[in-house]
């Protein structure tokens, strides 16, 4: 019989901390060869209303299974949905059979955070306390959750051009996740000026962060952007930063923040040609050692399988 699972009891299952801990150890698998996973598959609907994207994977691990989502930006306003949908379904390697459906929404969230927890841990000064989030939908708060399991974060500054609107809400919320008191600023350039640990979690088609604002040593995190054509930062923040990507084969084909800046120019490619797996396995950790650091994430099949598989 295929267990169906809830948003609810996916979320009651889920744990940080040791989320964290299962995207590194996924993380070098894939590294060392041990994952099997096509390039995402994205079909967009007749007329641009939305798209659904497709990311099977197989792990001998962890099984086989796929998360299928979908993005139809009008949900919200003209059906009262999500603007972002979706499901994970896991089949039984020994007789193809579905063994359990689940919510995508809520594995989304942690498991993109989980793998930031993973790069924070490796990539961010050791002495990192103050952490800035730029974007306040469904990665913030778990992303708040994820530095405050790696490193010791005293202050947590969050902005959105768009948190006028429901400020007490997402209060309440912060206050419900993290011991940590979450502050609201006035602006993009007030969180990033002191952020030791800078996070960019925007659906915004232009940059939101100015390459000038970056303190030097930070460590920068950018999971908002998998589009070609869009991007979260500018190109003077590429420009600065030592890149570190979940998966540089994959970023250089969907990300707009690396290939806008490759079109121009003004980089090439050998500068995101380092994946987060070589850094734990130790082999390119020289690469990144001292100024600016850039993770940029677009998400992997592997890590909503390992997810899945922990659920």
């Amino acid at each position: 019989m295929t267990l169906m699972v809830s948003m609810s009891e996916v979320r009651r299952h889920l744990v940080m901390k040791e989320m964290i801990d299962q995207m590194e150890a996924g993380f070098i698998a894939f590294a060392n060869g041990e994952v099997e996973m096509p390039q995402r598959i994205r079909l967009t609907v007749v007329g641009g209303r939305g798209y659904g994207a497709f990311m099977p994977c197989y792990m001998p691990t962890h099984g086989l299974g796929i998360k299928i989502n979908t993005n139809f930006k009008e949900n919200p306003s003209c059906y009262g949905l999500p603007r972002i949908l979706g499901l994970l379904i896991l089949l039984d390697t020994a007789t193809g059979m579905p063994l359990a459906i689940m919510d995508s929404t809520v594995i989304t969230a942690c498991r993109t955070a989980a793998v930031s927890g993973v790069a924070m841990r490796h990539l961010a000064r050791a002495d990192a306390e103050t952490l800035g989030v730029l974007g306040t939908g469904t990665l913030c708060l778990p992303h708040i959750q994820a530095a405050s399991a790696v490193r010791h974060i005293r202050s947590v500054r969050v902005y959105s051009p768009h948190l006028s609107m429901r400020q007490e809400e997402f209060a309440r919320a912060a206050q419900g996740v993290v011991d940590t008191t979450v502050e609201i600023a006035n602006s993009a350039e007030e969180v990033v000026a002191d952020a030791d640990i800078l996070v960019t979690c925007t659906s915004s088609e232009a940059p939101v962060l100015d390459g000038r604002w970056i303190p030097q040593n930070a460590c920068v995190i950018a999971v908002g952007n998998a589009r070609p054509n869009s991007r979260e930062l500018d190109t003077l923040t590429i420009i600065r930063s030592s890149i570190v990507c979940d998966s540089w084969k994959t970023c250089i084909l969907e990300s707009g923040d690396l290939l806008i800046p490759l079109a121009e120019g003004s980089i090439n490619d050998s500068k995101v040609k380092l994946d987060l797996g070589s850094i734990l396995q130790g082999n390119e950790r020289g690469k990144v050692c001292s100024g600016i650091v850039l993770f940029k994430s677009v998400g992997l099949a592997f890590e909503d399988l390992i997810a899945m598989h922990y659920v």
